[in-house]
């Protein structure tokens, strides 16, 4: 009898399920067509250059002809983030505030007594031309690259670092006062 009993719950059951399962598939269901959001993000290229100290101080000696030697080098981190397709990657480059002026005081002290020298290599007179492929610079008075990324620049992020020493030479002797100027630096992508 306990086993008859087991019998009829089993198709109890099986009738039930059975039931339930067309009752859910004869459900129809109704829904709105899917929406479609698009999703973007644009992030641009970027460059920034950091240069420090703030200021260099030179001092005087009339030994020599005249010479000043810096305070201190200059350093400087060029760091960018690039697309690709840039042919000739990051370039620094300086030049002084005038040709015929660098530093002007009592008297005045042209570009080409003073000297650049980058990342260790002999010093330069700061006597180039303006940057032609930027345009950046001054007449005459443009002390030359200082750092280079590669080209052609890989995508994505990488940066450059440089140490630059100024000098002044064939000054002569000068007459006492305080002599100003500005050494200015800028980085470019091309």
């Amino acid at each position: 009898m306990l086993n008859r009993m087991k019998q009829i719950a089993a198709l109890v059951l099986t009738l039930a399920l059975a039931l339930f399962a067309v009752s859910a598939s004869a459900v129809e269901v109704t829904s709105a067509p899917a929406n479609v959001v698009s999703l973007s993000m644009s992030v641009p290229e970027s460059i920034s250059l950091a240069v420090t100290p703030a200021q260099i101080s030179f001092t005087y000696s009339s030994a020599g002809g005249g010479t000043a030697t810096a305070s201190g080098p200059i350093q400087i981190t060029a760091s960018w983030s690039l697309a690709a397709g840039h042919p000739g990657g990051v370039i620094v480059q300086s030049w002084l505030g005038s040709a015929t002026a660098a530093l002007s005081g009592p008297s005045s002290i042209p570009s080409s007594q003073v000297f650049q020298s980058a990342n260790g290599l002999s010093p330069v007179a700061c006597v180039g031309t303006v940057d032609p492929a930027s345009g950046i610079g001054v007449a005459g008075a443009s002390c030359g690259m200082v750092a280079t990324g590669p080209g052609p620049a890989p995508a994505g992020p990488d940066s450059r670092s440089a140490t630059v020493v100024l000098s002044l030479a064939g000054l002569g002797n000068l007459t006492p006062g305080v002599f100003t100027g500005t050494w200015n630096c800028e980085a470019y992508i091309l």
